[in-house]
């Protein structure tokens, strides 16, 4: 065997070793079906598909914090509801009270207001998910107790404010506090106050009535502002689901691999493959009778 031949050979199990390497790559790419499978395949495009892998996982953690804050606002919406549907019926009362022909039973309409200046209490104390949504930061604590023995309103009551991230550093606030919508605890004051007027059988000063309205209007007018909260949210969710969908084609046109053009290339490698193990046989058994000779 001459040198050219031992030369010839080892050329061409180089060449075997390397279509076999191919091979595997593009059976590698048929099986994920991904362009890059390590970052020494390209580092360049690799370094690409994790920063936009990245940027994608970014924003659908914007997404939750999103939908959290839309649940808490959804919650505070529901219990806002609840309060103004009582503060309509408290004002019925009251109209029913002032406008009544004879004098009215004092001690029925106390009673009745009572159980109304209970249910505004467990509006304002609405807790949603482990959190009294209206106290601010202090979520673990009621904002309202109310000692029925002694009649004694308690109010423990915080003003922070919670906020989520919604893009890269920005931050939007997702809560209403006591203060913000219902202007303290004077509502709740005042329902008291006429509640004991009642139970002492005596008629509200027109006054306090003046000022509960007042008062109604005011938390009617600071319940919208949750509604518009609320589309806000909408409206970032929609921008973020919009940014992470043209992420998404641009991940896939950088990762993803043509499945049908690699099965061409498989087909290709393959036909070589058998081409190059058919001329090795070939070469070496030709090698081996001139040995012999």
């Amino acid at each position: 065997m001459r040198i050219t031949e031992l030369t010839v050979i080892k050329n061409l199990i180089d060449n075997i070793d390397k279509t076999r390497e191919k091979i595997n790559q593009v059976q590698l790419k048929i099986a994920t079906g991904k362009e890059i499978n390590t970052v020494s395949d390209n580092p360049y495009i690799a370094n690409s598909i994790m920063n936009l892998k990245a940027m994608i996982n970014r924003n659908e953690q914007f997404q939750k914090n999103i939908d959290d804050a839309i649940d808490f606002l959804t919650a505070t919406g529901d219990a806002l509801d609840n309060f103004i549907n009582t503060l309509i019926d408290i004002k019925s009362l009251l109209v029913e009270i002032s406008n009544s022909a004879r004098e009215p039973d004092y001690e029925t309409y106390a009673n009745r207001l009572g159980e109304l200046f209970k249910q505004l209490l467990d509006s304002a104390n609405t807790n949603f998910k482990g959190k009294y949504i209206f106290n601010g930061t202090n979520t673990k604590v009621k904002p309202f107790s109310y000692d029925e023995k002694n009649d004694l309103l308690i109010s423990d009551l915080s003003n922070g404010e919670i906020k989520f991230e919604v893009n890269d550093g920005v931050y939007e606030k997702v809560n209403f506090t006591v203060e913000e919508i219902f202007g303290g605890r004077e509502i709740f004051d005042l329902v008291h106050q006429i509640k004991n007027s009642l139970k002492n059988k005596i008629k509200p000063d027109i006054s306090l009535l003046q000022r509960f309205e007042q008062l109604f209007e005011n938390i009617v007018s600071n319940s919208s502002e949750v509604g518009a909260l609320v589309n806000r949210f909408n409206l970032l969710r929609k921008q973020i689901e919009k940014q992470n969908l043209i992420l998404t084609e641009l991940l896939s046109i950088r990762q993803d691999t043509d499945i049908a053009q690699q099965a061409i290339n498989l087909q290709k490698g393959q036909l070589i493959l058998e081409s190059a193990y058919m001329l090795a046989g070939k070469i070496i058994q030709k090698s081996i009778i001139d040995y012999l000779r």
